[in-house]
């Protein structure tokens, strides 16, 4: 109830004392950030180029329209690059211009766990994950899973 242990006089009687209390100090108010201490105000000048660039920016673009067989190749590249997680993006491109311009590549394909056989090949084709290519020493026509290629490089002379 706030009061201390009692304590007695000489006669015996109990004397009862209030204890002084003790209160944390309140801490001081937060000071308050004087503009030049944060940032200093805009001017009317930064105000115009902040509002100009924001209007800018919400503002709808004219859309680039690429001629259709860009179009198309980069169609090629963003499905071979979601078919082959192990293709870096050069060698991507790189199949896709092959497909586009029928021109010779190097694959290595995966044959087993830890063994790879290198093809060269013309691309034919691509559909549902199959590339569609004639093998260049006999000219036979095979199919290999896109999933399956594990690196394609540029041949010359073939």
């Amino acid at each position: 109830a706030g009061y201390a242990p009692t304590a007695s006089t000489a006669a015996g009687t109990s004397v009862v004392e209030r204890a002084p209390r003790r209160r944390v100090e309140p801490p001081p108010p937060p000071v308050r950030a004087v503009a030049e201490g944060w940032r200093a105000p805009l001017t009317e000048q930064e105000l115009a180029k902040l509002a100009v660039a924001l209007v800018e920016r919400e503002r709808p673009r004219p859309r680039f329209v690429l001629p259709p067989a860009h179009t198309q190749r980069m169609g090629t590249v963003r499905l071979l690059r979601d078919q082959s997680l192990v293709l870096r993006d050069s060698e991507v491109v790189l199949l896709a211009e092959a497909l586009a311009s029928r021109t010779s590549v190097e694959i290595a394909v995966a044959s087993g766990p830890r063994t790879t056989v290198k093809h060269v090949i013309t691309p034919v084709d691509h559909a549902a994950g199959n590339l569609k290519a004639n093998c260049a020493p006999r000219g036979e026509h095979r199919e290999f899973l896109v999933s399956h290629i594990r690196s394609v490089r540029a041949v010359t002379g073939v």
